[in-house]
């Protein structure tokens, strides 16, 4: 294998910046309101205290540290990892997160990038711990590609029984915690050392001040921000530009969307809902979905995509694409993940943020699905203390290095037009939630089941359970069983 070149070098110093949370940040908008609401979603802000890692004091005697990811997978806008400083304040604060630890405990800190989109990662992983050669100490892996294998296998590590990481700790993801721990068990998470991309409701300032509508920011501090609000202000807005009678992609819309089954999906958790619960005895389980709610969330969505002509889809075989639309003023309001927002920076007129809609101002707050890379560990590890301690390290770097650097130079200064949008990306940030069914579903029909329906112009959910359920049950069981014998002892 060829590893990409160690960082050795003595760190250069870069922008100072003002210690923050994963999800907090302190700036000039105090004049905006505030509700319990938001209170509720975004994470503690902790600016006034300090916070530590209580790791001590190691010497690893140069020992490797080395982490399995691929770059193609994850983008290169955000960068994982880097061999030098080259101003970019990002880049610089990654290189300074992996120089802060190896100075610190005298490791070697190793990225080895596999390439490819899916099981690129896991394959590598598998392979090592097959071999048991212990190339690797960390995979960052796709979400769910390979996972119920490396599980089936036994070829994982249980974050539970790992010495020295505290899971308590602001730098480690809680709904991961909560939705994928099986029975006791807890063999991925997320945290700090994941750049994560959310899904969220991009907006066209110039079509709003056209129509005299308020920015939704309001609406989003006080609860208001629902998804029947947003049907009732985006179904005027379309218009045939071109003149030909026929709504195209080169016409304007008050909503675009990519026809993505993933992303019509994200409606599931938005509207306060996952798609399979973890039970008394730690069993993930489907028994919980079917409600009146999921048919009133799949209706409403239906009459918002398919009526009224405010949506369009943007197909992959489309010559423009939903970001492509949006860029060039032909939509009010686009669905999609802040992943994209680098295609954005360009763009002539003023843009803003919010989050995904709530099913009812009785909501008890903004949610979105976490669409990141997850860690994993492997089960040959050597050296436990070893891997805690250098984890720990990491994600705290990430937590007070990374995080607040990715904030300031990625979201405020190159990206987000308005404090207002910084404000909501830090709401978004905290409302992240994962779904078992996403994990531990291996990329099934059923964890897109919106898609599956409403996107097939079918609200008839009901059947679509019922003709699926025991599939993806069986796939949910199969994992806990694999649990049990594997990792229970």
């Amino acid at each position: 294998m060829e590893y990409r070149t160690t960082i050795r070098a003595l760190a250069l110093l870069i922008c100072t910046g003002i210690l923050i949370t994963a999800c907090g940040n302190a700036d000039d908008s105090a004049e905006i309101p505030t509700s319990e609401n938001t209170l509720e979603n975004s994470a503690d802000t902790g600016t006034e205290t300090e916070i530590s890692d209580d790791l001590g004091e190691y010497d690893f005697d140069n020992r490797e540290f080395c982490i399995v990811y691929s770059e193609t997978q994850l983008g290169t806008a955000w960068p994982y990892c880097t061999d030098e400083v080259n101003g970019d304040i990002l880049n610089d604060a990654v290189y300074q997160r992996e120089i802060n630890v190896e100075e610190r405990f005298n490791v070697n800190i190793t990225w080895f990038d596999t390439g490819g989109t899916m099981s690129e990662v896991s394959n590598a992983f598998r392979a090592s711990v097959m071999a048991g050669d212990q190339s690797y100490q960390l995979a960052v892996n796709h979400m769910y590609a390979g996972f119920t294998a490396s599980i089936a296998d036994g070829l994982l590590y249980d974050f539970n029984k790992l010495p020295i990481i505290n899971l308590d700790k602001p730098w480690w993801n809680q709904s991961a915690r909560e939705n994928l721990e099986v029975d006791g068990v807890l063999l991925t998470m997320s945290g700090d050392l994941i750049y994560s991309y959310y899904d969220t409701i991009y907006f066209n300032k110039q079509i709003m001040d056209e129509y005299q509508i308020p920015y939704p920011y309001e609406k989003v501090y006080n609860g208001t921000w629902t998804w029947d609000y947003l049907a009732e202000i985006t179904k005027d807005i379309t218009r045939d530009l071109d003149g030909d009678n026929t709504l195209t992609a080169n016409d304007r819309f008050g909503f675009i969307i990519d026809e993505n089954l993933s992303t019509m999906t994200r409606l599931i958790h938005s509207n306060g809902m996952t798609i399979a619960t973890i039970d008394e005895s730690g069993r993930p389980t489907l028994d919980n979905l079917m409600s009146d709610k999921l048919q009133s969330v799949v209706e409403k969505y239906y009459s918002f995509v398919w009526e009224d002509n405010r949506c369009y889809f943007a197909s992959k075989t489309d010559e423009l694409g939903c970001v492509d639309m949006f860029a060039k003023g032909q939509s009010m309001m686009m669905h999609t993940q802040t992943s994209k927002l680098p295609l954005l920076r360009d763009v002539e007129f003023e843009f803003g943020i919010v989050p995904l809609p709530k099913y009812d101002e009785n909501q008890d707050g903004y949610h979105t699905l976490a669409s990141t890379q997850m860690l994993l560990l492997p089960s040959d590890m050597d050296d436990p203390e070893f891997v805690g301690v250098i984890l720990e390290a990491l994600s705290f770097e990430s937590y007070q290095q990374v995080v607040p650097q990715l904030y300031e130079a990625v979201y405020q200064n190159k990206y987000l037009r308005d404090s207002e949008s910084e404000q909501m990306f830090d709401l978004i940030r905290g409302s992240l939630v994962y779904d078992s069914m996403w994990n531990y579903g291996n990329g099934g029909d059923f964890s897109y089941l919106i898609g599956n329906t409403v996107g097939e112009k079918n609200i008839d959910i009901a059947s679509f359970i019922a003709a699926n359920i025991a599939k993806a049950q069986a796939e949910l069981d199969k994992v806990y069983e694999d649990i049990e014998n594997n990792y229970k002892n």
